[in-house]
């Protein structure tokens, strides 16, 4: 899912996000929190995760599902 035209240049980089999880375990929103990328990685990043991404919902003090959150990182690296 490397964007052809960042390949294509070799241009690498990192993405930080944060996704908003449902309480049915579907992402429902992505924040870039940080980047040290061109734009075009960033809407990758959220593109890809808001298709792809699937959770186990989190429970809440009831027992029952309820929204969440989850942060981490994509490492675009060109070889």
């Amino acid at each position: 899912d490397y964007p052809p035209m960042m390949l294509r240049y070799e241009q690498a980089g990192v993405v930080r996000f944060r996704l908003t999880i449902s309480d049915e375990g579907r992402p429902r929103y992505c924040h870039i929190t940080k980047t040290t990328t061109p734009q075009m990685f960033d809407d990758t990043v959220c593109l890809k995760l808001m298709q792809r991404a699937k959770f186990t919902p989190a429970l809440g003090a009831n027992g029952q599902p309820s929204v969440s959150y989850w942060e981490s990182a994509v490492r675009f690296v060109v070889r």
